[in-house]
């Protein structure tokens, strides 16, 4: 029930006369914009403070804008609420489509003629199958930097992957390297330079990375091309 979700049960509902369910195995619609800080969702690439790399021009959904006054790039927030305006208006209505919360998909076989879908421990049957469980859901961290394992270790947890990211308050006076040039990286990065004693940016390119300048109230992020963490 993420937005490719809710985008083709809208489509397909429009188009035919089938009966559909949709199944999410979080506890809302939303799909990877679903987060609440209350219920600490570790799950999730989501964080506190995160907003939008492209602008809301983009973001929205044909014919149905995000408002007014929503910022050129939003909040996730406001993006979780416009998903919900948007299941509200165009699905939550219609007696046709079920939304099934709180149901992981485990299994999914052709049987003859028929899908069968294993959610929650029960199988249903259908005619026609849409995935849309997005790609942000198995982390890499990389196993082939020097010193790794060691760290690992002897303190497993002051290294962990952005998905586990949740605010920059962990960093207050630490010293800290973020590894990675993507959205991600470069927004945590600059995050963490508002509380952090110093942060380094281990980037592949460092000819493509230039912190100079961007905000002269956070402290400088350091860009390096790789390290060596045993040293």
């Amino acid at each position: 029930a993420g937005p490719g979700g809710l985008a083709n049960a809208r489509a397909i509902s429009s188009n035919t006369d089938f009966e559909i369910d949709i199944y999410e195995r979080n506890r809302d619609i939303g799909g990877v914009w679903y987060y609440t800080e209350s219920e600490a969702l570790d799950d999730t690439p989501m964080y506190d403070q995160l907003e939008t790399n492209i602008c809301k021009g983009l973001m929205q959904f044909n014919q149905f804008p995000l408002d007014d006054d929503i910022p050129q790039f939003p909040s996730r927030l406001q993006i979780w609420k416009y998903l919900r305006k948007y299941y509200e208006t165009f699905i939550a209505k219609q007696d046709r489509i079920q939304l099934k919360l709180s149901h992981e998909v485990t299994e999914l076989k052709k049987v003859v003629d028929k899908w069968e879908v294993t959610a929650n421990g029960k199988i249903e049957r259908y005619d026609f199958v849409v995935v849309a469980n997005g790609h942000f859901d198995h982390v890499y961290i990389p196993q082939h930097i020097p010193g790794l394992t060691e760290w690992q270790t002897n303190d497993l947890s002051s290294i962990f992957h952005s998905k586990s990211y949740k605010n920059c308050s962990f960093a207050a006076g630490k010293t800290v390297v973020v590894v990675g040039n993507g959205s991600s990286g470069t927004d945590i990065a600059n995050q963490l330079s508002t509380v952090a004693n110093k942060v380094f940016h281990s980037v592949t390119d460092v000819s493509k990375t230039d912190w100079s300048g961007k905000n002269p109230i956070v402290t400088a992020v350091s860009v390096i091309k790789e390290f060596d963490i045993t040293n």
